[in-house]
This record gives C-alpha cells, sequence and structure tokens, in this order.
C-alpha cells in the first residue's frame, strides 16, 4: 500500500486545504483524543515555548491517519538546545484499521526521525493501554514504564455519587454549606488569581516547568469562550481558591489538564477547593453530555502516589496505560535531570 506523508506545523503558515482536511477527517472519527485533535493545533499557534507538529498519512490524496505531538522548550534558557522534547498524548487517529499496526508504525518512525533533529527527549503517553501499539513503539527502541490512569464513566449521577468515597461525600456537602462554589471562569482577573495559585504549587511543591500565563489566557479566550474547554473555578468570599483547566471532545471526553487549589490554607473555612473542583468537573461532564472523565494519569503502580490516592476516591476505573521514552541525547537528558534538581534546591533554600 503506497501512502503520502504529510506534516502540518502550528508555527508556521499552514494549508489551509490540509487543515481542513484533517478537521473533517477527526469530526468523523468515532474517538478522538483532544491532544490529538485539530482543536489542539489550533490552540498551540501563539503558545509561547509550545509547538504543535500534525503528521498526516494520506491515501489518494485523502487523510486517513494522524498523530501530533507537541515541541515543548522549557528548562535553561541559556542554552536553547538543551531544553527541547516531545510530547505526545493520547493514541493516534487510524481510519484504516486492517492495517492500523503498519500505520502506525510509520506514523511512530516518521515522528521520531523529525523530533531526534533537536529534542533531548521523546515522550508517548497514551491515555488506555492498546497492545498492538506497545510492541510497534518498543520496537522502535522506545522504553517503556508502567503508569496508570484513572477514568470515570460518565454513566448516572447517583451511581457516582455513590461511588465517591465517605470522606469526600462529607467534604463536598461541608463546602456547599460554607459558601464554596465552583464555575466557570468569568474574567482575566480571576483567571489570574488561579495562575498565581498554579505557579506557587509548581514553584514550591510539584516543582517542574509549567506553561506561563500566556497559556491560560489562550485557553480562557480560544477554547472557554469558544466551547472547546472550560476553566472551572473554586471561589468563596469573592476570592478564587483554586481552579482546573478542562479542555473536551464533545460528547466523548473531559479532561482534567491542570488542577491546583488552596486546601490546608482553608481546611480551618470547611471548606475544600481541590475535592470540590474534582467533582464539579464530573459533574459538569455529566452534564454536558461526556461520556468520559479523564483524571490524565495516576503515577507508576509500585510507588506510592499521594495524588492517586486522592484520585481513588472519586471512583472510576484505574488502568495501565504505560508511557514510552525515548532518549535521543543521553548526556543533555541526565544533565536536565540534574539543572532541575539544583534548581528546586535553591527554591527550597529561598523558602
Amino acid at each position: 500500500m503506497a501512502y503520502a506523508l504529510c506534516l502540518l506545523d502550528s508555527a508556521k503558515k499552514s494549508d489551509m486545504k490540509s487543515t481542513a482536511k484533517v478537521r473533517v477527517f477527526h469530526d468523523q472519527a468515532m474517538a478522538v483524543s483532544y491532544f490529538q485533535h485539530i482543536n489542539l493545533f489550533d490552540f498551540m499557534d501563539g503558545n509561547k515555548g509550545y509547538r504543535a507538529k500534525l503528521l498526516m498519512v494520506l491515501e489518494k490524496d485523502e487523510v486517513i491517519a494522524t498523530l501530533m505531538a507537541l515541541q515543548i522548550k522549557q528548562g535553561p534558557t541559556c542554552c536553547p538546545l538543551l531544553n527541547e522534547r516531545f510530547l505526545i498524548t493520547g493514541s493516534p487517529v487510524i481510519l484504516d484499521k486492517k492495517n492500523r499496526q503498519d500505520v502506525f508504525s510509520l506514523l511512530i518512525n516518521e515522528i521520531t526521525k523529525i523530533a531526534k533533529r533537536n529534542a533531548v527527549f521523546i515522550e508517548f503517553r497514551p491515555h488506555i493501554p492498546d497492545p498492538s501499539f506497545r510492541s510497534i513503539i518498543i520496537e522502535n527502541k522506545y522504553q517503556h514504564t508502567d503508569h496508570l490512569n484513572l477514568l470515570v464513566d460518565l454513566n448516572n449521577r447517583q451511581i457516582l455519587w455513590d461511588a465517591l468515597h465517605e470522606s469526600k461525600k462529607r467534604q463536598v456537602k461541608k463546602s456547599l454549606k460554607n459558601g464554596l462554589i465552583v464555575a466557570p471562569c468569568s474574567s482575566e482577573k480571576e483567571l489570574a488569581g488561579f495562575f498565581e495559585i498554579i505557579r506557587n504549587l509548581y514553584t514550591k511543591q510539584v516543582k517542574k516547568p509549567y506553561p506561563a500565563y500566556s497559556f491560560f489566557l489562550n485557553f480562557y479566550h480560544e477554547l472557554q469562550l469558544k466551547d472547546k474547554g472550560v476553566i472551572l473555578l473554586a471561589k468563596w468570599q469573592g476570592q478564587v481558591l483554586g481552579g482546573m483547566l478542562c479542555p473536551y471532545m464533545k460528547g466523548q471526553t473531559i479532561y482534567e489538564w491542570y488542577i491546583a487549589g488552596l486546601d490546608k490554607e482553608n481546611v480551618k473555612n470547611g471548606i475544600y477547593p481541590s475535592v470540590m473542583l474534582t467533582w464539579s468537573a464530573i459533574e459538569y461532564g455529566l452534564d454536558h453530555g461526556f461520556k468520559t472523565f479523564d483524571f490524565m494519569g495516576a503515577g507508576k503502580p509500585t510507588v506510592p502516589y499521594g495524588v492517586r490516592d486522592f484520585k481513588k476516591r472519586f471512583g472510576g476505573e484505574l488502568v495501565n496505560a504505560g508511557r514510552y521514552i525515548y532518549v535521543n541525547k543521553p548526556l543533555i537528558y541526565k544533565s536536565l535531570g540534574w539543572y532541575f534538581r539544583i534548581k528546586n534546591s535553591f527554591v527550597m533554600f529561598s523558602k
């Protein structure tokens, strides 16, 4: 079977005919992850530090498959070549079921070649397990590690409430009684309050790179205001106490992309922002006809992880989707690890 390949780059002026073809292809597909949809490609245009690469497979000038990777630059600014990585989230969209594995092999081989030019490493993060893809990725010299994800079936409100851990039910009821509300972001001022919470969380606790404020601002204008996502905010007495960034695919899946809440600071007030945000996002999915709430990761199964323990209290199914990494520049990859460890030690020292 003769296939042709075509690459679209969000940082370059794309062929409108090609992007229109991809949009039709994605809209007609049965199930597409937001992180593989043309909507993400559009969103990444203009986001500093992010660049979407969308690889198309064509047969007789018709799109039969796509794979999207994000080219991300986060790290030491003194040398841009040291901080570039490629991230593939979700599974490729493939129409040709008969030759699915051959098409995927073509896609993963080509995107790896493209990423090798500059990227320190390439990481593939599927949402759900797919044994047929796993063998192909490993054949392309990617290293596999077990990694869990948690998926909630949005079938029935009462079933979901019954599955909610008793401690979380109490915290939801108590938060509501004490006046905590969760609602979509309504202004840039509210958004700035949420971003400050994100900034503090990632700087002082998570200690990993995070997007700039412009990323969240673009999400508000390009996704929420265009009904492609929602930013849920936890508010109490006029203050923003937390938020959750939720892109979605209508009728399919709503995702927990970024979340942060001032929980410890507000136990004394009898309110629990992160609990309310998570339950409210699940309710939002129910109310708007989504089938699945995707927690976007739950850690390694053999490593204790408090975040996973928190997420499991909301019900859902744990799946081992795995993660795959191809290290293109081993020495630089190790150096980046040292860089972030040293940087974080300075953050801790300055607290």
